[in-house]
């Protein structure tokens, strides 16, 4: 199980993270546990942040959501947020060896870059299909973008190896479960997936693939646990996916620094409304420490940085210590590669 206790220092994060603030504008589970996968490899294993930022907009520094587990040669990719890609080359991550790609949700920041993953990786030579999870219409997603693809690929067909189709290598799954359950399995981990609370305050229109959704992830390498929250609010939910995890990948809002952000940019937004989507449909310094605390977190990591310029760093760190006194604390930036064993 992991057990490093260092405490990374977050001051020097400070200048940084004030050129990269943005703003976001933007089920009862069970009780029971998941058990640690025991035939995993005991090998090496690492989290890479291939992107930090928040929210449906460009941004100058940081690359759009996107993190990798790494289990020895293994590699799973949680989120395809836009520059994923180019990421993955500067992280000297090959496209075709990549094992499994899970994606949270349909939100423009999750998925503009999965349609060039698709095409990369073909390019470059992939020769088997690439399972693609994710909520309802991942399987529709998927579709769409190896429609577009097909494009330009009829072309590059005439100057390549000859290969299939690009639809042929990429085979997609919709999940939708109120209650943990068990996705997928391989010799390395295994991931169980439970849809959570980011869509709590909207009401809904039934698409042709059902009633769209969002989805957290935990994968059980060996003795060691990691969970990725993707976009969520606190749930019972997320409690029964993280409960006696090692590591948990969070996102994060502050509220202070995104309203006034987002008031500045548009004059008419309600208040309301908006207090309510970054408090019950994100996370904030405040529920990450409770669940970090009631879930015997031993480090947190957090990503997706939902924030405005006035954003404090060691404000917010004190606002989860509050809740979560012992344990690691990192705020993560773009290509930041956390060891865990």
């Amino acid at each position: 199980m992991y057990k490093s206790r260092t405490v990374l220092s977050t001051k020097w994060l400070a200048t940084r993270l004030m050129k990269s603030a943005i703003f976001i504008g933007s089920a009862l589970a069970a009780s029971t546990s998941i058990a640690a996968y025991t035939d995993a490899d005991k090998t090496d294993i690492d989290i890479i942040l291939l992107g930090t930022s928040g929210g449906p907009v460009a941004h100058p520094v940081r690359s759009q959501p996107a993190n990798m587990l790494r289990v020895g040669n293994s590699v799973y990719i949680v989120d395809t947020g836009d520059n994923i890609s180019q990421q993955l080359s500067r992280a000297s991550v090959a496209l075709p060896s990549l094992d499994a790609v899970f994606i949270s949700h349909m939100h423009f920041d999750h998925t503009l870059g999965l349609g060039p993953l698709m095409a990369f990786s073909w390019v470059k030579g992939r020769d088997v299909p690439l399972p693609i999870y994710g909520p309802n219409g991942t399987k529709e997603l998927v579709r769409r973008n190896a429609d577009i693809l097909d494009i330009g690929g009829h072309i590059f067909k005439h100057q390549l190896p000859p290969r299939k189709d690009i639809s042929s290598y990429f085979v997609a799954h919709d999940i939708a479960e109120d209650k943990p359950v068990v996705i997928y399995t391989d010799s390395k981990t295994r991931v169980s997936a439970v849809s959570n609370s980011h869509y709590s305050t909207i009401t809904l229109t039934e698409q042709d693939y059902g009633f769209d959704n969002a989805l957290s992830y935990r994968f059980d390498v060996g003795d060691t646990c990691v969970v990725f929250t993707g976009d969520t609010g606190p749930s019972r939910a997320l409690d029964a996916l993280t409960k006696d995890c090692d590591i948990l990948v969070s996102e994060i809002a502050d509220p202070d620094s995104i309203t006034a952000a987002i008031k500045k940019q548009f004059k008419d937004v309600q208040s309301k409304v908006l207090k309510g989507h970054i408090e019950d449909e994100h996370m904030t310094a405040a529920e990450v420490g409770k669940l970090a605390e009631r879930s015997g977190i031993q480090k947190v990591i957090l990503t997706h940085f939902g924030i405005g310029p006035t954003f404090s760093p060691e404000t917010f760190i004190g606002q989860i210590r509050a809740y979560y006194p012992e344990g690691d604390i990192i705020l993560g930036n773009d290509l930041d590669t956390i060891k865990v064993q």
